[in-house]
């Protein structure tokens, strides 16, 4: 009995070694995602960023920040410390309105319209409040309305945030595309997006399209989550506009701009999580590029409990 006893005892412990080494592998990234970048003896770093927050959100990233050594700029998709709210109106009110004498209702056919006119009777809204707008933007913005709904901020964005953390430290910032050519990428859809606003309405259904799970993923680093999303978005899509578009050539291009700057200076890359997955991510173009990169797992972030 002795020898029994001592052998359960043994199996035991080796049983709660492999437990204990299978949830230090899961929780190994469980915090925000950032890298480590080496190139020419520089050193930058790559943090993954959502559009939107709550406050532990805000709290995770400000730990994250409060670790970085000295940086020298930052590096976001578009300059918001150099982006005006009146600019931004304007580029809207040119870019994502209608000319007259089209309007959403009559570009939509009638299952189309009652889809629509469905979802924002949830929210106590009606089509007319976006008849001036194309389909696309009308997408984003149900997309803003059902993760502020959800208790989710997109006024402060963690791209905000690390842009107003950057002036407060007199670091300089620099954007890689402008907000002008971000509604152009969206604009040059066909049909002016109406194959991405319905989709958008499908997926607001879906939970895990919305905000609270893209958040949790992006709280603990989940790349293989977002991987699994894309890939069902791009297999919904039939022109694979989210992959070739939104990610694709916007990190193809944007690799010819941080690559010359890797080499010269300590940078803080701060663009969207969803940029590190799929085909032609960026993490797979700077090791392309010869510019080593590393995950970045023993920060000692605030926690990000809800």
């Amino acid at each position: 009995m002795p020898a029994i006893k001592y052998q359960m005892q043994k199996y035991l412990t080796q049983f709660f070694i492999f437990l204990f080494l299978c949830l230090k592998l899961q929780f190994a990234f469980a915090q925000p995602a950032i890298w480590q970048l080496e190139h020419k003896n520089k050193t930058s770093f790559l943090f993954g960023t959502i559009h939107a927050s709550q406050a532990d959100m805000l709290a995770a990233t400000q730990g994250i920040l409060e670790q970085l050594p000295q940086v020298d700029t930052l590096v976001t998709e578009i300059n918001l410390s150099q982006t005006k709210p009146a600019e931004i109106n304007q580029l809207i009110l040119k870019i994502a309105h209608l000319a007259k004498p089209k309007s959403l209702s009559n570009l939509l056919n009638s299952n189309q319209h009652n889809q629509l006119n469905n979802k924002l009777k949830t929210w106590q809204l009606n089509i007319a409040s976006f008849d001036s707008l194309k389909p696309w933007f009308v997408a984003l913005q149900l997309s803003v309305l059902q993760a502020s709904n959800s208790g989710y901020d997109f006024q402060q964005s963690i791209d905000l945030y690390v842009t107003n953390w950057a002036s407060k430290n007199d670091i300089s910032t620099l954007g890689l595309e402008t907000f002008q050519q971000q509604l152009e990428i969206f604009d040059q859809q066909a049909d002016y997006g109406i194959e991405m606003l319905m989709e958008t309405l499908v997926q607001l259904d879906n939970k895990d399209y919305q905000i609270a799970n893209i958040a949790d993923m992006w709280r603990n680093g989940d790349l293989a989550g977002l991987e699994q999303i894309l890939i069902a978005a791009n297999q919904a899509q039939k022109n694979q506009f989210v992959q070739q578009e939104l990610l694709s050539k916007r990190n193809k291009a944007w690799i010819k701009k941080l690559k010359p700057m890797l080499s010269n200076q300590t940078n803080l890359i701060a663009v969207g999580l969803m940029h590190m997955v799929g085909k032609d991510n960026l993490l797979q173009l700077l090791t392309q590029n010869q510019i080593k990169v590393s995950r970045l797992n023993d920060f000692n972030v605030a926690s990000t409990d809800k």
